[in-house]
């Protein structure tokens, strides 16, 4: 993955956090420090393609996801539970699974599996 970000530079960090932020971000670090890329544009660039990644996943998610979601039985049997814990502590939840890490994947596991 360094060679790629080294190869395409802002365009790779752009692609790479769409895809997975913070890998792509650690690296860009690293080049930045190395002299590679400048600081300051990787920060807005990550910035904007973490913009465009979670708009672009939400939006997916909206449209297909239940239907790609309910393709488990698991899912099937777990959503009204879900859904209801979703409706009484929805705020916490989502800040929660934004800002702590791998809480988001506890959430989507307790949901799907």
């Amino acid at each position: 993955m360094e060679a790629l970000l080294v190869t395409y530079g802002y365009l790779g960090i752009l692609v790479g956090t769409l895809l997975e932020g913070e890998a792509t971000v650690i690296l860009g670090g690293l080049l930045a420090h190395q002299g590679i890329l400048d600081l300051e544009s990787l920060i807005l660039v990550a910035l904007v393609g973490t913009l465009i990644g979670d708009q672009i996943f939400y939006y997916l998610a909206r449209w297909k996801g239940y239907d790609w979601a309910c393709r488990s039985s698991r899912f099937r049997k777990n959503y009204p539970k879900a859904s209801e814990l979703m409706r009484k502590h929805a705020v916490w939840i989502i800040l929660l699974s934004r800002f702590l890490e791998r809480v988001e994947v506890v959430v989507e596991r307790r949901l799907l599996f």
